[in-house]
């Protein structure tokens, strides 16, 4: 999402019609003056590993006390944010060097395996995220905090190519109980296009 937070918007290739949006992909994280590498969002996903579930506002609710008494407060849990990878593939992937980036940026920087069919849950507090859901899958902390309005979020490999974008939303055609009910945002399918 070439918004001054991610890559650049970068022409697929010099030969083409730049006043075309069609034209346009994907590029670089910071390239000026380096040979364009774009990539077309709409091909992104189509590899093993890909995002499958977003839980970018999770809700909290929490006994307080104050001159006024004991009240229950509502409101965003920081904590129970996370990014959930899966592995829609038939083989094991070491994800040592992958990285998410967007509105929350991770750098897996040691091996990091994810079988065919599993999961790994990226998240800001993996002791928290473990105990509140009971996972052993777990890793982070992630920089950063996800858009309770939605962004890009961005998944590359160890060579630092796009493997999968994902443009959550809180507004229609999205589901919208994600914004309005603390329940995480899932892929209806692994296997189709998550964009």
């Amino acid at each position: 999402d070439p918004d001054g937070t991610g890559p650049s918007l970068e022409l697929l290739d010099p030969a083409l019609d730049n006043g075309i949006g069609e034209s346009w992909g994907v590029g670089q994280f910071y390239s000026p003056g380096v040979a364009n590498d774009a990539i077309i969002p709409q091909n992104s996903g189509d590899g093993d590993i890909v995002i499958n579930e977003i839980m970018y506002k999770p809700l909290r609710e929490e006994e307080r006390a104050d001159n006024r008494g004991t009240y229950l407060e509502d409101g965003d849990d920081e904590f129970g944010e996370y990014v959930e990878l899966i592995n829609r593939g038939t083989a094991t992937i070491n994800l040592n060097g992958w990285s998410l980036g967007g509105g929350v940026r991770y750098t897996f920087t040691s091996d990091t395996f994810i079988a065919p069919d599993a999961y790994v849950v990226v998240c800001g507090d993996p002791e928290a995220t473990s105990l509140r859901f009971d996972l052993d899958n777990a890793v982070g902390p992630f920089e950063g905090k996800l858009d309770n309005q939605g962004e890009r979020i961005y998944l590359r490999d160890s060579d630092d190519r796009l493997v999968d974008v994902v443009r959550y939303n809180d507004r229609y055609p999205w589901p919208v109980a994600p914004d309005d009910q603390g329940v995480s945002l899932e892929g209806s399918e692994p296997s189709r296009d998550n964009s």
